[in-house]
């Protein structure tokens, strides 16, 4: 049985929120995102900001504090300023403000376990769940310190992607031209140096289910920092794995997204393998008798191809790339012994991103510690006497919890 403060209630979900409903004609489709505008779409996606509108007709009506809850991923997010609604799934939740305030809401949903039923709704779920409700100044508090902690992982969000620019600046270095600017190397489409390309698949598609375990299915989520990084991954039975051949990702294979975020890449390393990548992916097998795939995944990021899928989303109808579009990419392909140079220094590089990362989960667990403490009333404790804290009646954590309910 958990202790909370004698001023602190457990209340239903529904009964501290004003609605969760999107007028469904505000919600923008992802092939109408753009790359700039006026303002930012908000969806249900990893990235915060996922593109930009000019349509103002589009943004969401009501003005102040909500917090974003994706159906599909579970994301919560916070936002304070005007945006639009992007995609389905993305639910907009409006707290009663005489009882939460918003953002003490929304670190309390960042820390509440949510079932992982797949790619399936998980807004079931939440409304089931109980919230915490301290005093408005408990809550205020609270607020302040976790922002703290917030800030922390921001400074070393803001030192890893100058670890990536560090590498993009290398590259350019070893095989652009400084005066002109073009490659000095010879141009190679991706085509030309693979033995296969092809799509993922979904085992959706044939009445297959995600699993909490077993073959990991691989996401555009997955996909970090040129790796494939299973945090929050969804799982496939070895049998559905053995069925889904197309998909089944070798090591050394470079993956490509071909949907939503469109040349997110990373390599397939052995610890991954077993493993299958979902539709929005393409896998590309080399030849590595004429590339490194290390190198190939960093060609891949330049700037350089960026500007060919650029090029591809101005002429489509919908944000995808097909099979020929992502063989006819076109990288920079010098001699193996300078591609095997730039993998080093890049293997140095990411020894740096490595105590990065360490930093980065440290502080990570300073935020869950804190945010474990705020809400088992154990965090701020001197505006609320010892002798005043008693135990609730139905206030157990199982009960706040309530898994499965």
């Amino acid at each position: 049985m958990t202790t909370l403060p004698k001023d602190w209630r457990i209340v239903d979900f529904e009964s501290c929120i004003e609605g969760d409903s999107t007028p469904s004609k505000i919600k923008i489709k992802r092939s109408d995102y753009k790359e700039k505008g006026k303002f930012p779409i908000i969806d249900q996606g990893q990235e915060f900001i996922a593109g930009y509108s000019d349509e103002i007709s589009k943004v969401f009506p009501k003005e102040g504090d909500s917090v974003i809850f994706g159906d599909h991923t579970r994301i919560v997010k916070f936002v304070n300023f005007p945006f639009c609604v992007g995609a389905d799934g993305t639910k907009i939740i409006r707290v009663r403000k005489n009882i939460l305030i918003p953002k003490f809401f929304y670190y309390q949903l960042r820390w509440i376990p949510i079932e992982n039923a797949g790619y399936s709704r998980h807004y079931r779920f939440l409304k089931r769940k109980k919230i915490i409700v301290p005093p408005l100044d408990y809550q205020e508090r609270i607020v302040r310190i976790l922002e703290k902690a917030d800030a922390l992982l921001v400074k070393r969000k803001q030192a890893n992607l100058l670890t990536n620019k560090l590498l993009q600046a290398v590259f350019v270095q070893m095989f652009r031209d400084p005066k002109t600017h073009d490659f000095n190397v010879p141009m190679k489409k991706l085509k030309e140096v693979s033995t296969l390309i092809t799509k993922g698949e979904s085992p959706l598609w044939k009445g297959d289910r995600y699993q909490s375990s077993g073959v990991p299915i691989i996401r555009i989520k997955n996909i970090k920092d040129f790796r494939i990084v299973l945090d929050d991954a969804d799982y496939i039975t070895e049998t559905v794995h053995s069925r889904m051949k197309r998909s089944q990702l070798h090591p050394d294979d470079v993956v490509i997204s071909i949907a939503g975020t469109l040349g997110r890449c990373a390599i397939v390393t052995a610890d991954v393998c077993p493993a299958n990548m979902n539709q929005d992916q393409a896998l590309v097998r080399l030849r590595k008798d004429l590339v490194n795939p290390t190198y190939v995944v960093h060609a891949l990021s330049t700037d350089y191809v960026r500007e060919q899928i650029e090029n591809i989303k101005r002429g489509a109808t919908r944000l995808h790339l097909n099979l020929k579009q992502v063989g006819d990419l076109r990288i920079p392909l010098p001699r193996l012994d300078l591609q095997e140079r730039f993998v080093s220094i890049v293997e140095g590089i990411n020894s740096l991103r490595g105590n990065q990362g360490i930093s980065t989960k440290e502080i990570a667990k300073l935020q869950d510690s804190l945010m474990s403490k705020a809400f088992k009333g154990k965090l701020v404790t001197k505006a609320y006497p010892e002798k005043e804290v008693t135990e609730q009646k139905n206030s157990s954590l199982a009960d706040f919890m309530n898994i499965g309910a």
